[in-house]
């Protein structure tokens, strides 16, 4: 039994209604996909180059472009880098602004006229110097000797060891301060001065 030749018409049409709905949609989704990986790479490189490259690349393949895409693409976004630059650069600021002790290079506030790690006066700038200088200090030590190389011999290598002990004799600091050589008939003079700070007076 045959269909009648206007049913089939109205079939044929309906089929080919369907067929060009799906292809508008295709269509519609595979240039959504090239619009949404311009936008996307733009954000992330500045590259034209590269613009153009993914572009064609989605263009041409579709949804495995895109996928291709996705998986070789920048991590980042342009503003996600300079907000981490941002980040770094306040970090970096505010260390700075902090400073490190000289000696020890603990990070100090710039307040502090002493490092707490090692004890070495901090005198940064004219502020933290003109504190330091309004500080009571006494001077607790002063030790001076002469080493002086004999006119016979070779020449002599010397370092200079500085070691701090607490009440209990426990050594708690040593340091090599200075290392040098004397060769005949020269001298050295060594000076160690201990000044003691008293801020507030006490």
């Amino acid at each position: 039994m045959s269909l009648p030749s206007e049913l089939l018409n109205q079939i044929g049409v309906v089929l080919e209604l369907v067929v060009a709905f799906f292809t508008a949609t295709l269509v519609a989704f595979w240039i959504g996909f090239a619009v949404w990986t311009f936008r996307d790479i733009r954000s992330r490189t500045r590259d034209i180059f590269a613009w153009l490259l993914a572009v064609i690349l989605v263009l041409a393949l579709g949804p495995l472009g895109l996928l291709l895409y996705l998986l070789l693409r920048a991590k980042d976004t342009l503003a996600a880098v300079y907000d981490r630059q941002l980040e770094e650069e306040a970090l970096l600021r505010e260390i700075t602004e902090r400073r490190a002790c000289p000696n020890c290079q603990t990070v100090t506030e710039p307040e502090w006229l002493i490092c707490p790690q090692c004890r070495h006066h901090l005198q940064f700038g004219a502020a933290s110097k003109a504190a330091s200088d309004a500080t009571p200090k006494f001077s607790a030590l002063n030790v001076e000797g002469t080493l002086r190389h004999a006119a016979r011999g070779g020449d002599w290598e010397y370092s200079v060891v500085l070691s701090i002990r607490n009440e209990r004799g426990e050594e708690i600091s040593r340091q090599v301060v200075g290392v040098g050589a004397l060769r005949s008939t020269e001298a050295r003079t060594f000076t160690l001065s201990v000044d003691v700070a008293t801020p507030g007076g006490r």
